[in-house]
């Protein structure tokens, strides 16, 4: 029975990617028919010289394959060809929907609060006794997936499992000391090349009942964002004023801290009840390094 390796319909971050083209080659390494199928756009965390290392197809070889979600469980989500019946595996660190899988499939939802789904891939080599036949690629992409989901192991959601997952896939890849530098360097480099289209393709548009709004949060992860927001901050509002609900969010990854930007006052009141955001016009900034994940959550609870 062949497997269809897949994550979300509309865009596809570092670790999704990484996860995509990295579960298929865990499949085939035991024998298994797979393909990796990937339907969205790469966002601008995966810079050019990563995405060159994995191969995949923009839609099925067949619709009624048995299906694998990585980096994903949201129903709504994921990519469209998707049927839920034929779903046998799902790997995610986002939480919300493990009632949903854990009817379904079982102990074969894998659904935990950790960095990276990049490390529960990885973790799954070592279970299978596969680890040391992971690829060099397969092991980069996952290496940076880490490296960007934990914001080079800063942010609070960071696992111990994150750490040790790196740096064993580091030893199997040969990663030099500066790859993370490197790394979310040649991000900002993605960013800067085309801001508008980066910031589309990084934008979450979430519903909020309990503030009576929806909400637009773009977000990238940059080596340092300060004078990038500054600079770019036309660009940036054109980019995201889908509603006048509207925020930039980036992670700064050498100083650790968020910049933030947006126009809109109740987004700064918002942003400061939630997570202690400071302003200074519309200019924010955070005490710590905060994931959009992490936002969210901290919003819903307003």
């Amino acid at each position: 029975m062949k497997i269809v390796v897949t994550a979300g319909q509309s865009w596809v971050d570092i670790d999704a990617f990484a996860c995509i083209i990295a579960y298929t080659e865990l499949l085939k390494l035991e024998g298994k028919e797979a393909e990796a199928v990937n339907p969205g756009t790469l966002n601008s965390s995966i810079p050019d010289y990563l995405a060159k290392l994995g191969e995949y197809q923009t839609e099925p070889s067949d619709i009624n394959c048995a299906v694998a979600l990585v980096d994903i469980s949201d129903p709504k989500y994921v990519s469209s060809f998707v049927k839920p019946e034929n779903v046998i595996k799902v790997y995610d660190h986002h939480l919300g929907f493990e009632d949903y899988w854990g009817q379904r499939i079982g102990d074969d939802a894998h659904i935990e609060f950790i960095g990276a789904c990049a490390t529960l891939v990885w973790e799954e080599y070592k279970k299978r006794g596969l680890a040391n036949a992971i690829g060099a690629n397969s092991a980069t992409l996952l290496a940076a997936a880490i490296v960007s989901n934990t914001l080079n192991f800063k942010a609070s959601m960071t696992n111990k499992r994150d750490r040790e997952a790196f740096i064993e896939l580091s030893t199997r890849a040969k990663l030099t000391e500066t790859f993370s530098a490197d790394y979310f360097r040649a991000c900002e480099a993605s960013v800067v090349a085309d801001i508008s289209s980066a910031l589309k393709n990084d934008t979450k548009v979430c519903d909020f009942p309990n503030l009576g709004a929806s909400l637009v949060i773009g977000q990238c992860e940059l080596w340092k964002s300060k004078d990038f927001i500054r600079e770019h901050r036309n660009t940036i509002s054109e980019a995201l004023a889908m509603t006048p609900n509207w925020i930039l969010t980036s992670p700064s990854i050498s100083e650790g801290i968020n910049h933030l930007y947006t126009t809109n006052v109740k987004m700064k009141d918002w942003f400061t009840q939630a997570i202690s955001a400071n302003w200074d016009g519309d200019f924010g900034t955070t005490d710590r390094l905060y994931l959009r994940k992490e936002i969210i959550p901290a919003l819903q609870k307003l």
